[in-house]
């Protein structure tokens, strides 16, 4: 928090938010000078991430793993460090390989 409040330094002492003029028991004669402090602001935490779906997961759901895929082939520069991107080809590979195996019908 920026916080401003104008002092003006005279000729024969400081004064705290009085213009040039005469003061309680002194002349002020000023020059206005701007004295800015900065509060300590705590620091907000961000929101946590939700946690990335599991390879169990996609598998338990096909169509969104599908969905997931699609999606990080078409930014192939991010999919390399997006954890749920490796989990849902992952999981395709597996319903195709158990596709292909016998272990799961189509």
């Amino acid at each position: 928090m920026l916080l401003s409040k104008p002092i003006y330094v005279g000729l024969f002492g400081l004064a705290i938010g009085c213009a040039a003029g005469i003061g309680a028991d002194r002349l002020y004669l000023g020059v206005p000078v701007t004295v800015t402090t900065t509060a300590a602001m705590p620091a907000l935490p961000s929101p946590a991430a939700p946690a990335a779906r599991t390879v169990d997961w996609f598998i338990a759901h096909p169509a969104d793993a599908d969905a997931k895929v699609r999606a990080c082939n078409n930014d192939p520069g991010n999919a390399g460090s997006n954890p749920e991107c490796l989990n849902a080809f992952t999981a395709t590979e597996k319903i195709g390989f158990d596709m292909i195996t016998g272990k799961v019908k189509p």
